[in-house]
């Protein structure tokens, strides 16, 4: 059984742990009747380039009056803090700060509004801010949250 200086064994003499492991994969391929083929595509003469599918812009949310006041509110005296951030951190800021409008003017809608929630939001919009100071938060988070509330009084008069 020796040819050389190299053994061979049989597949009955290899010892089962140093056996390979056979795999076989089997792809069940659906069977699919011929009413069931529909070509939806026509076929395209050979040498035409594959075009990518066509990018579909998204609209533009339409802002409220509401909402814009809100956010004018929102971003007042924080213009040096947002220029020190990188672009990155400016598109994380911005969009966080959508958001949170969004969620404010819903909360200025109701009947009733617990300030306790408006400045949470802003504070944990505020956060996002890197190195700035525990202190101004709270403090910028108040006084924000106090002019969207005089924002709503203002606005319920005009509708009155």
């Amino acid at each position: 059984m020796t040819d050389g200086p190299i053994q061979k064994r049989m597949p009955a003499e290899i010892p089962q742990h140093e056996q390979p492991e056979v795999v076989s994969e089997k792809h069940e391929v659906p069977s699919i009747t011929p009413a069931e083929r529909v070509i939806t595509e026509k076929p395209k003469p050979e040498g035409t380039p594959i075009s990518a599918p066509p990018v579909v812009p998204m609209r533009a949310q339409k802002k409220s009056p509401l909402r814009l006041k809100i956010e004018n509110v929102m971003e007042e005296s924080l213009l040096p803090l947002y220029k020190e951030l990188t672009p990155k951190q400016r598109l994380q800021f911005k969009n966080e700060g959508e958001r949170t409008a969004a969620k404010i003017e819903i909360i200025l809608r109701r009947t009733q509004v617990k300030i306790i929630e408006i400045i949470r939001l802003i504070r944990r919009w505020l956060q996002l801010l890197p190195g700035v100071n525990i202190f101004f938060l709270e403090q910028e988070a108040k006084i924000k949250a106090e002019k969207l509330l005089a924002l709503k009084e203002k606005e319920q008069s005009r509708s009155k």
